[in-house]
Order: C-alpha cells, then sequence, then structure tokens
C-alpha cells in the first residue's frame, strides 16, 4: 500500500509538487540506513551511522508448519563511514542460530559495501540522490550439531560479489520513495550462481522523529545444474517484504522493530543455506528489533 501510494505521488503533475525545503523545515529526521538493503549513506564529513539488531522466530510443532520445532536467531551490529560528503563506505556482521531439534547450526555472515553519490558531485540542490554501490557478502556455516554429535565443517559458505544503482526521490515533505536494482555473482560451495536482486522501499513520517516504512525485495536466481544440496530449480524466483518502524530522538540514537517475511528461507540473499539437506525451504518470517544512532 505505501509502495503504491508513493508511485503514485512521484507520477503526479511536477508542478503541484512542493518547493524544496530548508534543513529546518524538512519533516524528516535523519535516520540511519543499515538494513542489507540500502538506499541512503552518511554525508556528512566523518559522519558514521551505528547500529545493532537482534532477530529470530520460533514455530512451535503445534502450529502444523512442520514435522518438528524449529526456531533462529541472529544477532547483528552495523555500521557505515563517510569517507568524503559523497563516497562511503559500511558493513554488516551477524551470528546466526538455526535449530530444528536434532540438528543445529551456527553460521557467520558479513557485508561490506563501498558507495557513492555521483549526483552529489553536482552543485545544483536535487529532489533525488543517487546511490552506486559495489561489495562482497559472506555467509559460512561455521559448526554444526546433528544428534549430540559436533561437526566443524570447512569450505561451507558463499562468498558473493555485487555492484548496483539506485535512487532515493523525495516526494513532498513527508513522503519519500527509495529504489534499487543490483546484479549478483555467486560462489556457493563449488558451485556458482547468478543473481539480479530489484528492491523498492515507500517511507512516510508519521511526525519528524517517526517513519513508517514499507519495502518490497525480489531476486532472480540462476544456479548451476548440477549445485549440490537439495533439488531446487535451476531459475527461480523469490520475493520478500517487510515493514518497519523507527524512531529517532533529537540526539540521534532510537530504536526500530521490524517484520520480514521472505518466500523461502533466504533463498538470493544467503545462499549457502541451501546445500544442506536439513535446510528450510519455506516461508520464512522474522521480528527484528535494534537500535540506531548518528555519531557527527
Amino acid at each position: 500500500m505505501l509502495l503504491s501510494v508513493a508511485l503514485a505521488a512521484m507520477l503526479a503533475d511536477p508542478s503541484a509538487a512542493p518547493a524544496a525545503t530548508a534543513p529546518d523545515e524538512d519533516a524528516r529526521a535523519e535516520i540511519p540506513d543499515l538494513e542489507r538493503v540500502r538506499y541512503r549513506d552518511p554525508s556528512g564529513r566523518r559522519e558514521i551511522w551505528l547500529g545493532a539488531e537482534l532477530g529470530g522466530i520460533a514455530l512451535p510443532q503445534s502450529l502444523g508448519l512442520f514435522s518438528r520445532r524449529v526456531w533462529t536467531v541472529h544477532g547483528t551490529p552495523a555500521w557505515s563511514v563517510a569517507l568524503l560528503p559523497w563516497l562511503a563506505i559500511g558493513g554488516r556482521h551477524a551470528m546466526v542460530f538455526y535449530d530444528a531439534v536434532n540438528i543445529r547450526l551456527r553460521a557467520h555472515d558479513h557485508q561490506l559495501e563501498l558507495s557513492a553519490q555521483t549526483l552529489a558531485l553536482r552543485s545544483k540542490p536535487r529532489r533525488f540522490v543517487d546511490r552506486v554501490a559495489i561489495g562482497v557478502a559472506t555467509h559460512a556455516i561455521k559448526k554444526t550439531d546433528v544428534d549430540g554429535l559436533e561437526f566443524k565443517p570447512g569450505g561451507l559458505g558463499d562468498v558473493i560479489v555485487y555492484a548496483g544503482y539506485g535512487l532515493s526521490h523525495d516526494l513532498g515533505r513527508r513522503w519519500r520513495l527509495d529504489w534499487q536494482v543490483q546484479g549478483r555473482w555467486a560462489w556457493v560451495f563449488l558451485d556458482t550462481q547468478r543473481h539480479v536482486r530489484a528492491a523498492a522501499r515507500a517511507s512516510v513520517y508519521l511526525a519528524r522523529q517517526h517513519r513508517l516504512a514499507g519495502e518490497l525485495v525480489g531476486f532472480y536466481v540462476n544456479r548451476d545444474a548440477t549445485q549440490a544440496g537439495n533439488p531446487l530449480p535451476r531459475n527461480a524466483v523469490y520475493g520478500q517484504m517487510s515493514g518497519e518502524y523507527t524512531w529517532m530522538s533529537r540526539v540521534g540514537v532510537g530504536p526500530l522493530v521490524r517484520l520480514r517475511l521472505l518466500s523461502s528461507f533466504r533463498s538470493g540473499e544467503a545462499p549457502a543455506y541451501e546445500i544442506r539437506e536439513e535446510a528450510l525451504n519455506a516461508t520464512y518470517g522474522e521480528v527484528i528489533v535494534g537500535v540506531r544512532g548518528i555519531w557527527r
């Protein structure tokens, strides 16, 4: 719903759009963008965005979704630093636990990204900000426990190299629309995958420090014909949707709550999980709580 309203506003008559407002008149407080999909970066010299998240879900067998109890939990610190007003570097680092009664996995996720705002090099004020980004992400299964026996598998993970472009549009004083497209190449154990990821987010500021956002993310995945692990289609499409509420105090610190639904457990996002026979290849949702901060 948020995305539909924002798109309609963007396509409306440009002459009817309000003029750009001065910073002290803007109804939007700055909120750090530290998710897996990022649309904006810090722009003040040596400005730092910091965040931490705790997320997961528990699904008892009584719900009937699976033949056994399943739970996941992950803790994630995240950061972004402005090297120049138009150039930033950032990352995410997570420890993930997945448990299905007799099987437990511990995985480590890392993401490092360099991004630039090319339109910021022009002096003319604009109502949108672009973002060119290149990066690398890794997901590695460090330990697995099967029926009480502990194993430390080596080389069981993935490496994803990617590049993408996106725009962030200000649609008046309270609305913002962000989108991006990304090409990704993944090495998964001994195989490879090719991805295209498209994402869009619509945000509305209920008050200056309160933001409500909805996001859609889609993955097209092309796998090798003989990929190890679960028998999955060579070509597949996966979707994710999420809703988030964030509040930022006047001192630059605030909490967030995020609800996320995935059509398949991290397919496209983290293909390392596809090569385990006990992988959760089903619709998956989670609740995430966290904190964001700005240090200038």
